[in-house]
């Protein structure tokens, strides 16, 4: 079943019965170089999105990263998001049903679900469905360990843009390797992610050797979060010689070695979020990501007016500069941005300045890279 989807000036088809079964409709000039280079593979949706938010007057929520529940079924200590304590405070089934409306109107077009763990949502059948029966793209962040039969039924009737599983251990017999088979046999688009710690580094290899045997690709990533007791990352995570030499594994055929960039003013809301994302918080807030510390509260401001708000604050201060950064050859590697710079406010203006010390700690993981 083909749905069509507009922003604004810009047109394409899903087709829910599928992963990523995209068709563009040619409405304006410049989107028939893009048709082709999508049709084989060679340009992805996000960059689609770029293009359409190019021609938008202003900030959209478009694309929506959004955290079901802080509940999970898993309890690894180096979690971020693992309280199972705030059930009451998830959003209602007619809470998501206006926000759903609301985003809609906007022109949502692809959304992350995720959580804690999103299969725990009592809600999420009914949200996901909903989303994928108006042709948005829908990707899935789980352990992989709640697809049951009833879910797989679900996924084959309206098949995720894709889902992402992360992997703790390399036991191939437990559910979550069982499920990314699944995935593989159902022609759904599937990544592996592993977290790596002290204590399941030594599990790597075999991870590694399943996924080239399955022909699925895989994202490492060693930089904890703490958990409950504050101190779960320095307890847990890889010494630096480890973890350098698995950031290099990552990177694999990127080339690090760049010369220094010509010294630019950068902007501390340059992302792709302050474009046309947004964060929906598992109690009901909205905000421009998970990591910028600014939330509205939908049930009191009301989602309309939440968004506006959003869209307000963006728009007034997407032209703040980011002091102490003018570009870098360690810009590769460098996270800064509005969400994690000091903030400082002058005449009711915001400025944002990178934290003291960041710098120094990027170029000596560059350096790290290419020595």
């Amino acid at each position: 079943m083909l749905v069509k989807r507009h922003i604004q000036n810009f047109a394409y088809w899903v087709d829910i019965a599928r992963s990523n079964e995209i068709e563009i409709e040619i409405e304006i000039e410049i989107e028939k170089e893009y048709a082709p280079l999508l049709a084989k593979g060679e340009i992805g949706f996000e960059q689609l999105l770029h293009h359409a938010a190019d021609n938008l007057r202003g900030h959209r929520a478009l694309s929506v990263f959004w955290q079901l529940t802080r509940r999970c079924n898993f309890s690894c200590p180096f979690c971020y998001i693992r309280d199972n304590s705030q059930r009451q405070l998830e959003a209602t089934y007619e809470e998501i049903e206006e926000l759903i409306d609301c985003l809609l109107e906007e022109g949502l077009a692809k959304v992350v679900l995720t959580g804690g763990e999103c299969l725990l949502s009592e809600h999420f059948d009914h949200l996901y469905s909903r989303l994928k029966s108006e042709g948005v793209l829908v990707t899935i962040y789980t352990n992989g360990s709640l697809f049951n039969e009833s879910r797989k039924d679900l996924f084959r009737k309206l098949p995720p843009y894709s889902v992402e599983v992360t992997l703790y251990d390399c036991d191939a017999t437990s559910q979550p390797f069982a499920t990314i088979e699944w995935l593989i046999e159902a022609g759904i688009p599937v990544l592996c992610k592993f977290t790596a710690t002290k204590s399941n580094i030594d599990h790597l290899g075999a991870v590694r050797q399943w996924c080239d045997e399955h022909q699925v690709d895989l994202r490492l990533d060693g930089r904890l979060f703490n958990g409950d007791n504050g101190i779960d990352a320095q307890v847990l995570s890889l010494e630096e010689p480890t973890l350098i030499a698995l950031e290099k594994d990552q990177m694999g055929a990127v080339s690090l070695d760049r010369s220094p960039l010509e010294s630019h003013a950068r902007k501390a809301l340059g992302c792709a979020a302050a474009k046309y994302g947004a964060y929906v918080s598992p109690e009901f807030k909205l905000g421009l990501c998970c990591d910028y510390p600014l939330l509205w509260d939908m049930r009191q401001e009301g989602v309309r007016n939440a968004l506006c708000l959003l869209h307000d604050f963006v728009d007034r201060e997407k032209e703040a500069s980011l002091v102490g950064c003018s570009g870098c050859e360690a810009q590769i590697l460098c996270e800064m941005c509005a969400a994690k710079a000091e903030s400082i406010k002058s005449n009711d203006k915001t400025m944002y300045r990178v934290p003291l010390g960041y710098c120094d700690e990027v170029r000596t993981r560059y350096l790290s890279l290419i020595g």
